[in-house]
């Protein structure tokens, strides 16, 4: 670990060559997912993946189904062996109890048909085969797919159940408005609240969700409420999600702050940690009351600038003169840095071991620990993505995972690192993997808002840590470290923009277009126009690895 954290400093993790021309991605995501299907011996018609998922709930038919099945995997005719296989596999996982009653079955050739089946079911049960099967179903709409997801989620609550469906659940709600209102009327909580975040969906929705605003349920009316205001509906939310304030948990807490932050700007409450106790509580829920019964404008600075200097262990906030607003010191080896409203700062600190999210007088306000973090982002949906040269780990307000993503099982590619990330608005993930044998196979790769793989790029990417800016068309802007220019290239891996930089470490757009570099040397930093001539430019006391204008 220490070698890595070396090359980190150093920026020494070039690839060996330029960009090269986009690898042929044989299958189609859609194809990814059939394919996967396939490999499992999994149709893709709609009644066989639609009997699947109902099978996921317990039915005593099936049971008695596969109890009938058992002695015909010692039949004397291989065929009925095998059609007694096939058959008692495709029960799906409501018959695990059976079978794991007869896996030390007397009879050898039963108990190692039965062991297969397990072994199949199971395997059929990860959330990547899981994801492909909704997937599936939900392209093709086939009927019945929300009750199903509905009736499996009044069993299984998880995170990675939830993170399967609540999107499959938002692209299915303006056809299945009637079922989502009948859901939304559940005896369990869960599912009335997956029901009404899908209804958001939609403006006939809409009016659906706000009803579960006066729901019994504290964590109903907050996740509604929440959904709401995302979908643009303020007026609606904001009252409710102050009002359930003082009942939030870790959870809840984290996640109705940062939208309130996000509505408030500048001028709502101080950063603070989630209180534990009641009393706590019931004080931030005043503080928020007193911001909307006034609900000042929110206030903006304009031309402000994040910056980083790197060996200092400083992260700056510059304004228009470049003269510091405030700085958090001692932080460990800040390789990436975002801006949150309210006056909050997320921090992936390299050297600690941790991710932050700090108040601008440098108080934690929450914190995740994760081995040797190369960037940290907030999220469209209010969680935290970090990322490590290992794996991308989505996690909660409680630091709870909610997804994650690792190179190694999902690109193909054993010894996989990841050098940077980036996740859009939408979800989708782009970012740079090289081969852990250091200077190969340096790649840009793309992934859809599932996180399967759209398309890759050679690129000449020279250090780790932080972002890559790109586009949901496909163009990245890389910083080419030993070639002294930043490039902007399109999915085909042509070049549409260049600006000599010297040794540059990181590129992004600005909301205006030009673009922000920093360099590994002390040049510091700069902002050049479409030409690529220099229009701004800040040096600090040591070398600036990071620059980011806020809106």
């Amino acid at each position: 670990m220490f070698t890595v954290a070396c090359y980190v400093l150093l920026g020494l993790l070039a690839s060996a060559q330029g960009p090269k021309q986009p690898e042929a991605l044989a299958p189609t995501p859609d194809e990814q997912d059939r394919n996967l299907l396939a490999q499992f011996r999994i149709g893709t018609g709609g009644p066989e993946l639609l009997g699947r998922l109902k099978n996921q709930v317990g039915d005593p038919q099936a049971m008695a189904r596969a109890r009938a099945l058992i002695p015909l995997l010692g039949n004397e005719d291989f065929e009925i062996r095998e059609k007694a296989s096939r058959n008692l596999a495709g029960l799906g996982s409501t018959v695990l109890e059976v079978l794991r009653e007869n896996s030390n079955h007397p009879d050898a050739e039963i108990a190692r048909r039965v062991r297969d089946a397990r072994e199949s079911i199971e395997e059929t049960q990860s959330s990547q085969v899981m994801g492909a099967i909704i997937r599936q179903l939900t392209r093709e709409k086939v009927p019945g797919t929300v009750e199903a997801l509905m009736q499996l989620s009044e069993a299984r609550g998880d995170p990675e159940w939830i993170n399967l469906v609540e999107r499959p659940l938002g692209r299915l709600a303006s056809e299945s408005i009637v079922a989502l209102e009948k859901a939304a009327t559940s005896a369990t909580p869960r599912v009335r609240w997956l029901a009404g975040k899908a209804l958001c969906q939609t403006p006939e929705g809409k009016a659906i969700a706000r009803r579960l605003l006066k729901d019994p349920d504290h964590l109903v009316r907050w996740r509604v409420a929440l959904a709401l205001g995302r979908s643009g509906d303020e007026s609606a939310s904001l009252p409710v999600l102050v009002q359930e304030l003082h009942l939030a948990n870790q959870v809840a807490g984290f996640e109705m702050e940062d939208w309130l932050h996000q509505v408030a700007g500048e001028s709502g409450p101080a950063p603070l940690p989630w209180p534990g106790t009641a009393g706590g509580r019931a004080e931030r829920q005043k503080a928020w009351e007193e911001w909307l019964g006034r609900r000042p404008m929110a206030k903006t600075m304009p031309n402000r600038t994040l910056t980083v200097l790197l060996d200092e262990g400083i992260v700056r906030m510059l304004d228009g003169q470049n003269q510091p607003i405030w700085e958090l010191k001692n932080i460990a080896f800040p390789l990436d840095v975002e801006y949150l409203p309210g006056g909050r700062i997320l921090v992936a600190e390299h050297g600690a071991n941790r991710v932050t999210i700090r108040s601008s007088r440098n108080e934690v306000i929450w914190e995740r620990t994760i081995e040797m973090p190369l960037a940290a982002q907030r999220t469209g949906r209010g969680t935290i993505l970090i990322t490590t040269a290992e794996l991308i780990l989505e996690v909660d307000g409680a630091g709870t995972e909610v997804a994650r993503f690792n190179p190694d099982g999902r690109l193909g590619n054993g010894g996989t690192s990841i050098m940077k990330a980036q996740m859009l608005p939408g979800g989708e993930l782009g970012l740079v993997t090289q081969r852990r044998e250091l200077g190969e196979d340096a790649k840009f790769v793309r992934l859809d808002s599932d996180w399967r793989e759209v398309g890759r790029l050679g690129v000449h990417v020279g250090t780790s840590g932080g972002r890559i800016d790109w586009q949901a068309n496909g163009n990245v802007l890389v910083p080419e470290l030993d070639k002294n220019r930043v490039v902007e290239y399109d999915p085909a891996g042509k070049e549409l923009w260049i600006a000599d930089a010297e040794l540059p470490v990181f590129a992004i757009r600005t909301p205006k277009g030009t673009t922000l570099m920093t360099s590994r040397s002390d040049a510091g930093a700069k902002e050049v126009d479409k030409k690529g001539a220099t229009i701004w430019n800040y040096k600090g006391e040591s070398r600036v690895t990071r620059a980011i204008r806020l809106p």
